[in-house]
């Protein structure tokens, strides 16, 4: 498939119904940006949530990332854990905030090297609602690994990298480098054209970034609001929507509501 073929086939529109549910579990976008920069730079979030997510969490939720690890090796083999580099894209089409993460393995090795020769058959511009998507990511290497995914166990690995203070319990979903890549093909031809991404989309999308600097949160509206279908458009306004609308009562709805779609198993495909 040429690259026009792969672009015309990314689902670029935003729903009213996710802008909607975002304003819901931010409590309706009532908070000011300033207020916004201060609860996400705030000593005071970064101290609970590494005291919930990094020290509890991840007591609770080793005896899972061991078995779900084991269960892997099983059956795929080693390695069972996968370190990758996270980040955004600011101004200048810039990659912001550039930081280390760890997940089970639930797909094949090697994939990293596709999906930088492919970065738009990766999962950030795959989502759509307007054709059925395939049960299974073709890059998963076992059913064992869908399942992981689909109920966000392989990401529980990541609650350490919030006790070391390298990502955040709750903020902005980051971008992988597979992504990013994408992602600055995206923005250039928006830069040249003006006609990428729809009405609605908010034109200061990276200088937000590029002002915060923020850290990849585990927990984020894209992972609270229908994960797998969410398209690129959706995707990068709620990352925006967070940043200039975050506060402690939304963070507590944001994570209620990602429990609840992770039990639902509308994770990742």
């Amino acid at each position: 498939m040429s690259s026009a073929e792969q672009l015309r086939s990314i689902d670029f529109s935003i729903d009213p119904e996710v802008v909607g549910r975002a304003k819901e579990l931010l409590g309706g976008f009532r908070v000011s940006r300033e207020s916004a920069q201060k609860w996400i730079e705030s000593p005071v979030k970064e101290a609970w949530e590494r005291i919930i997510f990094g020290v509890f969490g991840s007591l609770a939720a080793s005896p899972l990332v061991l078995a779900a690890s084991g269960s892997v090796f099983i059956a795929d083999g080693a390695p069972t854990l996968y370190r990758l580099k996270v980040g955004f894209l600011g101004e200048g089409n810039q990659i912001k905030g550039l930081t280390e993460i760890m997940k089970i393995r639930t797909f094949q090795r090697e994939v990293d090297k596709r999906d930088f020769k492919n970065p738009f058959q990766t999962t950030a511009f795959l989502g759509t609602r307007k054709r059925p998507l395939p049960t299974r990511d073709p890059r998963v290497h076992s059913s064992l690994g869908a399942w992981l995914r689909r109920i966000a166990l392989d990401e529980l690995p990541q609650l350490l990298s919030i006790l070391k203070g390298r990502m955040a319990g709750i903020g902005p979903r980051a971008y992988t480098l597979a992504e990013l890549r994408g992602l600055q093909i995206l923005f250039q031809l928006q830069d040249e054209s003006g006609n990428v991404f729809p009405e609605g989309f908010p034109e200061d999308y990276r200088e937000v970034i590029s002002h915060l600097q923020p850290k990849p949160g585990l927990v984020s509206l894209y992972s609270a609001i229908y994960r797998k279908q969410l398209t690129v458009s959706e995707r990068l306004l709620l990352d925006y929507l967070y940043l200039t609308c975050a506060n402690p009562l939304g963070d507590l709805r944001i994570l209620k509501a990602t429990f609840e779609t992770s039990l639902k198993g509308t994770g990742a495909w």
